[in-house]
């Protein structure tokens, strides 16, 4: 366990000198207390793939200095969202749309300008989720991506114009 631990927080800081002892498997997590509320069904195999590797994607993007990983209760904080993120993304019997603490878990910026309310954002943001396949939603980037668009469709749906946002909106 120390050492998947040990693990995580290397993962974390990317440092080439101290590298990722062995790989950190879904076993490897399951053994630490992480994701094991996984189904083991064949079935599931793929999305139970894409949420380790997303959770190590986010894992990767939180603090260099492994402050980010260095509790259990982050671990799987960073996990259950990140699940819960996909599962919404795959149309999962019963799951419940994300709520902005899952974003900010897992590392997504999620911009919200009055006159909106966080409720209409991540109301918005979980309908770009909802419309995604998990395999566009299943990074950091990509979710951070999805947030900044929703964020621009905001400005704009409240006055702001078009053509003063950075990016620009695109029809692409």
């Amino acid at each position: 366990l120390a050492k998947t631990a040990a693990d995580l927080v290397r993962q974390a800081r990317e440092d080439v000198r101290d590298p990722v002892k062995a790989p950190l498997t879904l076993a490897r997590l399951q053994d630490l207390g992480v994701f094991n509320d996984l189904s083991s069904s064949p079935a599931d195999s793929t999305l139970n793939d894409r949420k380790v590797a997303a959770f190590l994607d986010a894992v990767k993007r939180s603090a260099n200095d492994g402050s980010g990983v260095d509790t259990l209760a982050e671990v799987q904080g960073i996990a259950s969202s990140f699940s819960k993120i996909l599962d919404y993304a795959a149309d999962a019997t019963g799951a419940p749309a994300p709520v902005m603490s899952d974003y900010t878990k897992v590392g997504v910026t999620v911009a919200v300008n009055a006159p909106a309310t966080e409720a209409n954002v991540i109301s918005v943001l979980g309908n770009a989720v909802k419309a995604a396949a998990p395999a566009d939603v299943d990074t950091v980037a990509e979710l951070n991506t999805l947030a900044s668009i929703v964020d621009r469709l905001m400005q704009v749906a409240n006055g702001v114009d078009p053509a003063t946002l950075t990016p620009a909106l695109t029809p692409s």
